[in-house]
């Protein structure tokens, strides 16, 4: 997200360590596609034969959902390891729950890896599978990997060799490679789409056969970037946006009424599920969204869930709806305090409305 950038700063572990309004309809969706010229690379390989990473059969009736999970760091709650925080956030939006299902660990430095033992160098991640202390067997981990720019042999044996890793420990994970490469910042980490997505086909073959690759991108992206960052269905199985309140905000008074739908449509022409890698009321103190606030929080939720609920209702799939609860005492705008919290309610609606039944 926007903010990690800052939030990586407050951290105090180890590094490695963690820290529209409905569906738009088929015809207009894949006219808003073709005028922002993102057919992409699914159509293209269906007509070469060509099988698709991220291939999704559209359903005839409802489509599938995802999993709602949510990212709390041990810090958001001052105790000492990640699956202690996600039994407390869990316990506060009961009975919905979602820290034991789906979190992102972040590897925040470029060539940063994780190293054996995981018991060792990064508890958190076994540790959310101990079902004798409270984790969950089914638990996946969406894990947020940082090759080189630099495009190194080295990085590509490196991340095959993270990935073997997590695999022989029993870890149950999706990949993103670089995650929001497209944030809009005084100097951008990626110069151009073109360079990202060569640097996704570059690492792309390192990643073993069954992990999923996810595009998370920049909810502060424009539509232009959204494109022209995305690798191609080819390469990567799902598309996310990491989405704050203060991106609808923004939007909307920008005139756009449907930040969504770029990337929703995107997803949907090239045959592949549609998620929020993070969502939470803002960034800062300053824009985040309450109750109160134009437009308010409640707004806000009511915006994504109808676009999501609406992609089901059309037969298309959702990725996972990921939660981000803040790092520390200093991102109390997205930190769930108690379970008598506002925000609770609309957490509660989000997983209600988009939740797998497996999930």
């Amino acid at each position: 997200m926007d903010s990690h950038e800052r939030d990586v700063q407050d951290r105090t572990q180890l590094p490695g360590q963690l820290s529209r309004r409905g569906f738009l309809g088929a015809a207009a969706t894949a006219g808003a596609a073709a005028g922002l010229g993102i057919l992409g690379a699914g159509p293209a390989a269906a007509r070469a034969g060509q099988p698709r990473a991220g291939g999704s059969r559209l359903l005839a009736a409802q489509g599938a959902k995802g999993d709602v999970g949510a990212t709390v760091p041990e810090a958001a709650y001052g105790v000492a390891d990640r699956l202690s925080a996600a039994k407390i956030f869990d316990s506060y939006v009961s009975p919905a729950r979602g820290a034991r299902v789906i979190q992102k660990y972040y590897f925040f430095n470029e060539s940063e890896w994780p190293q054996a033992p995981l018991a060792q160098f990064e508890p958190d991640i076994p540790l959310m599978y101990d079902t004798s202390q409270g984790g969950a067997a089914n638990f996946r981990w969406l894990v947020c990997f940082k090759p080189s720019r630099q495009l190194l042999p080295a990085d590509q044996t490196a991340l095959a060799n993270a990935c073997n890793l997590l695999l022989s420990s029993g870890i149950i994970f999706d990949v993103v490679l670089w995650q929001e490469p497209n944030t809009k910042k005084m100097t951008m980490d990626f110069s151009s789409g073109a360079e990202y997505v060569n640097y996704v086909n570059y690492y792309r073959p390192s990643v073993p056969a069954g992990i999923q690759v996810i595009y998370d991108c920049a909810g502060s992206a424009t539509a232009a970037d959204q494109v022209s960052y995305f690798p191609g269905s080819s390469a990567v199985n799902k598309i996310y946006m990491d989405f704050y309140g203060n991106h609808y905000a923004s939007a909307l008074a920008a005139g756009d009424d449907d930040p969504l739908a770029t990337l929703n449509n995107l997803a949907i022409s090239n045959g592949v599920p549609f998620g929020l890698g993070e969502w939470g009321f803002g960034l800062s103190a300053i824009n985040a969204l309450t109750p109160s606030t134009s437009p308010t929080a409640g707004q806000y939720v009511n915006y994504f869930t109808g676009v999501f609920t609406g992609r089901l209702n059309n037969g298309h799939r959702n990725g996972a709806i990921m939660y981000y609860n803040g790092t520390n005492a200093k991102s109390i705008w997205n930190i769930i305090p108690n379970p008598g919290d506002w925000r609770v309610p609309l957490y509660q609606d989000v997983y209600n409305a988009l939740a797998s039944p497996n999930g």
